[in-house]
């Protein structure tokens, strides 16, 4: 957890946000907020004649120097009182090929400041790589932040950091080098990944062969016979076990985040 802030949302003087990491936020109010859903998804937290709804932007301390805008893409249940708040959905580039710079989860800040990873920009003036992974952060000035930027463009893959507001930061890496498993991670065709990636996105993510991500990387039979089990339909043996990456999803809009 990065921060608790106490902050006041309509009548609600009270409410309590626990700053968990660069994307999410866990906010419990002291009365009962209204819940307004559309379509099974809630819409908006209202109390009084104040609300938290999507498209919110919440500024909040994130350490002691500095304030960060959270604007809400999506709201969660948890309780009648608590919910979780989301600035962003996880792409399959933060489980997939993130893992390619061979580096742990610790050295990413990956359950602190990193938000999203992406494959594509939606500005190519940018930059001019092929095959870029682009790595979107909360900013901080903390010291811990600090060290993170000073380390990791170090790394051999660096090629470029942006700053695209005053709360975030783009770091763009040329994995060109993987640019045979980029295709076949785009294509959906994860039992086509190569080996090396395989072991990283593995180690990674702290996964076993036997888990569902092994499962998936390997087209493994049992993975497939569970899948058939659960949507009552059978499922060819060359099929893919795991949906196709949709690439607007995995493509980072500057223009909407800036």
């Amino acid at each position: 957890m990065l921060n608790k802030v106490i902050i006041s949302v309509g009548n609600d003087t009270d409410v309590e946000v626990e700053i968990t990491n660069g994307y999410l936020l866990n906010i419990r109010f002291l009365r009962y907020p209204k819940v307004i859903s559309k379509e099974d998804n809630i819409i908006s937290l209202q109390l009084g004649e104040g609300s938290i709804s999507l498209f919110t932007q919440l500024r909040l301390p994130i350490d002691n120097k500095i304030e960060s805008v959270y604007e809400i893409i999506k709201i969660e249940k948890l309780t009648d009182r608590a919910f979780r708040l989301l600035t962003t959905i996880e792409t399959k580039t933060k489980q997939f090929i993130l893992p390619c710079l061979e580096k742990t989860r610790e050295y990413f800040l990956y359950d602190t400041f990193l938000e999203n990873a992406f494959i594509k920009l939606d500005n190519n003036d940018i930059t001019n790589l092929e095959f870029p992974l682009i790595l979107l952060y909360r900013y901080s000035e903390s010291e811990l932040y600090k060290q993170f930027e000073l380390n990791i463009t170090k790394h051999n893959l660096f090629s470029k950091m942006v700053d695209i507001n005053p709360y975030e930061v783009l770091f763009i890496f040329n994995i060109e080098e993987y640019k045979k498993d980029i295709d076949c991670f785009i294509r959906g065709k994860y039992s086509e990944i190569s080996s090396k990636l395989k072991k990283e996105i593995l180690k990674f993510h702290n996964y076993s062969e036997d888990g569902t991500m092994g499962l998936v990387l390997n087209k493994h039979p049992k993975l497939r016979e569970q899948l058939e089990i659960h949507f009552n339909t059978p499922i060819h043996k060359n099929s893919e076990l795991y949906s196709i990456p949709d690439i607007g999803e995995e493509t980072f809009k500057l223009y909407s985040n800036a």
